[in-house]
């Protein structure tokens, strides 16, 4: 009798532990399942974004990649305040940093309709407009739903954002054209189809009509072709001189230094500290800017390169595109703020190095080609 109690007693056991160990497998089994849904689920959901918000590659960013001597810059410095300058001499023997892109790292492969023959002008200053003109179509024509700032649904904050960064490049670079380039000095008269441009480019980039940016800004783009066709008749004029070049190199340090400025900051101008929801606009316009003025200083390259060689400063220019090319190439899945020292992302600082860093190496540049 004691026997069969016993028996029985430890078939029960057995059957309980079975039937444990089955619960476990099947526990395990789905929380295995559950791991790679959600890794299939992020990944297409960053395959998505991505082909929505990817950076444009214009022709003069192609033809870079292609030749460019891509070096190090000497070091990243975290203040918007930079030491004294370095010579190019100081500069040129720096080991390379781990950080720094290759050639390979900003590789990309172009919009098919964005042909490298596109900036090969003889005249000069046609590479600069032509890089210009494609940062801009490629937002109001190319990029998918077109101009984003003004709908009356937002749901893309952050290509809202990387656009109007774009816009901004585009508008000083414009008004550099207009009162600078085009001009031999402050005596001389105004090319109206650049003047054009240059006020087409200020209408507000969230007005819905009346009128339209889309339209306006489409109106500025024919202006600059307009240009070209004038600089090849020899009827319009650009001063490929370093005193010209001058004043484009120091508004685009500004508006790096205002970028950087957002980037690193930990409180608003109100007190209030920054919020997570602003850390991706940002973090977007700062890429936008990073993205559009490394493919129209590409352009500007070509156009004062006698002007860059005879002064040495050609691998300082080719520093700043590549590390505006690093900012351009930062694509998180999702925009993050953590502590510095902490175990999460802060994305925002990521951006602030090459951002910081393309400034200094302009500010060097400025420096350079003054002397």
């Amino acid at each position: 009798m004691f026997w069969k109690k016993f028996w029985k007693k430890s078939e029960k056991q057995e059957g309980e532990v079975k039937e444990t160990s089955a619960k476990r497998r099947f526990v395990s089994a789905k929380l295995v399942a559950g791991i790679v849904i959600i890794i299939v689920a992020a990944w297409g959901i960053s395959a998505l974004w991505g082909l929505f918000s990817e950076s444009p590659i214009t022709p003069a960013t192609k033809l870079h990649e292609e030749k460019a001597d891509i070096s190090p810059v000497k070091e990243l410095h975290p203040s918007a305040e930079h030491p004294p300058a370095p010579s190019p001499e100081e500069l040129g023997t720096v080991p390379p940093e781990p950080w720094m892109a290759t050639k390979k790292q900003l590789k990309k492969e172009p919009h098919p309709e964005l042909r490298k023959d596109k900036i090969k002008h003889e005249v000069k200053g046609a590479a600069t407009v032509m890089a210009a003109i494609e940062v801009m179509d490629y937002e109001l024509s190319e990029r998918f739903w077109g101009w984003h700032p003004n709908d009356l649904i937002r749901l893309t904050d952050n290509v809202e954002n990387y656009q109007l960064g774009a816009l901004d490049v585009v508008r000083r670079t414009s008004i550099m054209l207009a009162e600078k380039l085009s001009r031999f000095g402050g005596s001389d008269k105004f090319d109206h189809h650049l003047e054009n441009a240059m006020n087409w480019f200020m209408i507000t980039p969230t007005r819905y009509w009346l009128p339209s940016p889309e339209h306006k800004y489409g109106a500025g783009l024919k202006e600059m072709h307009h240009y070209i066709e004038m600089l090849e008749k020899g009827e319009s004029r650009f001063y490929a001189r370093a005193d010209h070049l001058l004043p484009l190199l120091a508004t685009y340090e500004d508006l790096l230094g205002s970028c950087h400025h957002h980037l690193i900051k930990e409180k608003e101008d109100d007190g209030t500290p920054v919020r997570w929801l602003m850390v991706d606009d940002y973090f977007y316009f700062s890429k936008g800017v990073a993205d559009a003025m490394r493919s129209i200083l590409i352009a500007v390259k070509e156009d004062f390169k006698d002007e860059l060689n005879a002064k040495g400063g050609m691998k300082l220019l080719d520093r700043a595109i590549a590390s505006l090319g690093i900012a351009a190439n930062l694509n998180p899945l999702i925009v993050t703020n953590g502590p510095k020292d902490g175990i999460l992302a802060n994305h925002r600082a990521n951006m602030a190095a090459p951002i910081s860093d393309a400034r200094y190496a302009l500010q060097v540049l400025q420096t350079t080609m003054a002397t």
